[in-house]
């Protein structure tokens, strides 16, 4: 390809049409190989075309996620999406599953074992539902006795929640952790809480 044709028109279009055909979050290093530019023209071209979509009103919008970007359909528009939809997936949470996500999201990888001294229940129903949703994943084993799976939040949990990446969380104060651990230590008393049967009151989200 000429150089003449690798003006930021093009590199914003064939970003846009990457973006479009994969479907999932593709890096800015992985786009201008493809296109036979630098990373910097790839990232300079992100922006803009993140701008146009902002003030020409387009239903569509650029998210980061990680260390790769994808393109999405702006939250606007969402209900006009429900609209057509014949049946709108929604995802049920009881406030057991909400509390085994948030762990897993702060502590992450981390152990079933783990989130059960925590949460100071059993946790494999809330495991098992993050992991059906595509929340939650495997990411390995954790190299001890039994070699326990270790679970991670995935790229469609930060996409769900609007999130970059895990930095994006919000900071948890050490003193709300002590109030937390605490009253898990009050309510179920010895070494053995996940005994303790998990709540599952639904609640849609």
């Amino acid at each position: 390809m000429s150089d003449n044709r690798k003006n930021k028109d093009y590199i914003k279009g064939a970003i846009e049409a990457m973006l479009y055909a994969f479907g999932e979050p593709l890096s800015a290093e992985a786009m201008a190989m493809g296109i036979g530019v630098k990373t910097e023209a790839v990232q300079a071209a992100i922006t803009s075309l993140q701008d146009d979509l902002i003030s020409e009103n387009r239903g569509l919008c650029i998210n980061r996620i990680n260390d790769g970007y994808e393109l999405a359909t702006k939250r606007d528009y969402y209900d006009v999406l429900c609209n057509v939809m014949a049946k709108e997936t929604k995802y049920v949470f009881s406030d057991a599953m909400l509390e085994t996500l948030s762990i897993v999201a702060y502590k992450q990888p981390v152990t079933r074992s783990q989130i059960e001294y925590i949460r100071g229940v059993s946790c494999s129903n809330s495991i098992n539902r993050l992991v059906e949703f595509g929340l939650i994943a495997e990411s390995g084993r954790l190299d001890a006795p039994g070699r326990p799976f270790l679970f991670s939040t995935t790229d469609d949990f930060l996409r769900r929640f609007n999130l970059s990446s895990l930095d994006d969380l919000p900071d948890v104060s050490d003193d709300l952790l002590g109030q937390m651990r605490l009253e898990v230590e009050n309510e179920v008393p010895g070494e053995e809480p996940a005994e303790k049967a998990e709540d599952e009151e639904n609640i849609g989200v």
